[in-house]
């Protein structure tokens, strides 16, 4: 005679199950489809990469030279500004206008330990170079200049080769009494070592010579 077992009572399924089953189909679905890159995937990607690298660096290095001469000009450029307003400070404090060129000017200037007078010579060239210089000289007033100028301006173009008819100075109304003295500095725009700009740089200002008019000279 057979023993007979009780039956399990199967139990309903519950809404919880019902929503999770959906879902795990889904997860499964997505974890089938990320399968990862394949070995050509991965050649090809690993191609394209070095490609744009070496652009990169191509045009990183294209890029150094411009920057040398990008250096080079503002540090030319910023000394030529530098010596175009220490000149002009100069002549606007003048109260006597000794002689005038083309390239020089010759002042007399009020300072803290009394009258000075002032040449300004931008006719000289620097040793070794092809390149002319403003240079300051100072002496007592009535006296000739032997002592060493201070260079002001170390690099400029006027008076040589094409630039040989630009003048530095011009006078309003006049050479013999002016009162106003017009300063343009022709400069270039490197300093002589490669790689560098071919191109000039022109530079200009103007003093009015108020101690001048204040004398009546």
């Amino acid at each position: 005679m057979r023993e007979s077992r009780p039956r399990l009572k199967q139990e309903p399924e519950t809404d919880d199950e019902n929503h999770m089953a959906p879902m795990l189909g889904q997860l499964r679905l997505r974890l089938r489809d990320q399968a990862g890159f394949t070995l050509i995937e991965m050649l090809v990607a690993m191609g394209i990469a070095l490609i744009v690298g070496a652009a990169a660096l191509a045009l990183l290095d294209s890029a150094s030279p411009l920057a040398s001469k990008e250096i080079q000009r503002g540090a030319v450029v910023g000394e030529g500004r530098a010596g175009l307003e220490s000149i002009v400070r100069t002549i606007r404090n003048a109260d006597t206008v000794n002689a005038t060129s083309s390239y020089t000017i010759d002042i007399n200037v009020p300072t803290s330990a009394g009258k000075r007078r002032v040449l300004l010579d931008c006719t000289s060239f620097a040793a070794g170079s092809t390149y002319r210089q403003c240079v300051q000289y100072t002496a007592a007033v009535g006296q000739e200049i032997t002592t060493a100028g201070r260079v002001v301006v170390a690099r400029i173009v006027n008076g040589t080769g094409s630039s040989s008819a630009e003048p530095v100075f011009s006078y309003s109304p006049d050479r013999v009494r002016p009162t106003v003295v017009r300063m343009k500095l022709i400069i270039p725009s490197s300093d002589g070592t490669s790689p560098g700009y071919s191109h000039r740089v022109v530079l200009s200002d103007a003093a009015y010579l108020r101690n001048l008019d204040l004398t009546g000279a």
